[in-house]
């Protein structure tokens, strides 16, 4: 049973990467995928602008195998590709819509709530094994929840708490193969998992933020709490927190971006990247971090993507990109080659609009990166 657990959490995560980009939001066979969040066959944003102008409110993945985007007409698109599960699955250059009717997706976009409060996953089946045939409609009057990876914990419109999926990656030690509703911690706004599934946080009403492991009960960890991001904490008072086994104070004014493994984690400070690592430490004085933070614009709101590879052509040549929102609201794509030495050379740095269309810009610049 271990084996197979460390099996499926392994397919699982390959297919949380994937299902996203490909067309797996598209209805299929059964009762819950014809009424889930309908979703069109291939539809490009071209074809789609009689419904008039849209523009994006969440990048939900940027990397550089696929771009995933939510719309304000709540329409999820995407551009690239990954591995095909279906015979109509392909690799896109060309923004396309799988999903309408969107209100929320976290993570890498494996759940959704439709804007009627339905809960769907894709991808395995975490009881059965194997990938689930179509979307599968978990329940309704959802408004928030984790990202799906072998479990899922979500909170309904009168903040009760809800669990699905397999024991210590659905947030308890007990399987579920229903949405089931939990007696616990109440008046819940908000929950978020670490990229494992296998620790959570929880923010209630009255700003009190609660953590557990997956084999543990919530515990207070911190009042005044205006914000929980993953394993961040964001008090009413703008001090971010790290929380691991005890809450560790990183800093004030600073804003999380580019989440999904902390590992990863980038931090603005100041309208710039802030000199951090993943867990708040301070980076080594070093001349070539020295260099290269001071290549980092300084008019940034919110980091989208971020990537220093070698130069294809001479492995000691560094190439910084970055894709971010300016504080003036305007999406830039900024890249540095060389970003390591004083010699170092801005190539680009190019504004695009929030417009679907201009999803393929950003699409061009990335995509070079990927190995």
């Amino acid at each position: 049973m271990k084996r197979k657990t460390k099996g499926m959490l392994a397919a699982a995560a390959a297919l949380m990467c994937i299902f996203v980009a490909s067309g797996c939001g598209k209805s299929g066979g059964g009762s819950d995928a014809a009424n889930q969040a309908s979703s069109s066959s291939g539809e490009t944003a071209a074809q789609n602008s009689n419904s008039g102008a849209e523009t994006i409110e969440k990048y939900i993945v940027m990397d550089g195998s696929r771009i995933n985007v939510l719309t304000n007409k709540g329409n999820v698109y995407y551009i690239g590709g990954g591995l095909n599960f279906h015979k109509d699955d392909v690799a896109v250059e060309t923004p396309t819509k799988f999903l309408e009717n969107i209100s929320f997706i976290p993570g890498n976009g494996s759940t959704w709530i439709d804007k009627n409060g339905d809960l769907y996953i894709n991808g395995i089946d975490p009881i059965k094994g194997g990938a689930v045939d179509a979307p599968k409609k978990l329940g309704g009057n959802i408004v928030v929840s984790t990202p799906y990876l072998l479990g899922i914990v979500a909170v309904d419109k009168d903040g009760n708490l809800y669990s699905y999926g397999q024991a210590k990656y659905n947030g308890f030690d007990k399987d579920y193969a229903e949405l089931t509703k939990i007696d616990s911690i109440k008046d819940v706004v908000k929950v978020t998992s670490d990229h494992k599934n296998r620790f959570f946080l929880a923010l209630t009403k009255d700003g009190t933020a609660y953590s557990k492991a997956a084999d543990e009960d919530f515990k207070k960890v911190m009042d005044n709490v205006k914000d929980i991001q993953g394993n961040y904490i964001i008090t009413k008072d703008d001090v971010m927190y790290y929380s691991g086994k005890q809450p560790e104070k990183i800093g004030q004014g600073l804003k999380l971006s580019k989440y999904v493994d902390p590992r990863s984690a980038v931090f603005v400070e100041n309208q710039t990247i802030a000199r951090l690592d993943w867990n708040g430490k301070p980076l080594k004085a070093d001349k070539e971090i020295d260099t290269l933070y001071g290549y980092y614009p300084k008019d940034i709101k919110e980091v989208l993507y971020h990537d220093i590879s070698s130069d294809p052509k001479k492995e000691s040549i560094k190439i910084l990109k970055m894709v971010y929102e300016n504080t003036n609201g305007e999406i830039v794509l900024y890249g540095v080659n060389d970003c390591y030495k004083d010699t170092g050379k801005v190539e680009t740095n190019t504004k695009v609009t929030k417009s679907v269309e201009d999803i393929s810009k950003i699409w061009e610049f990335i995509k070079a990166s990927k190995k």
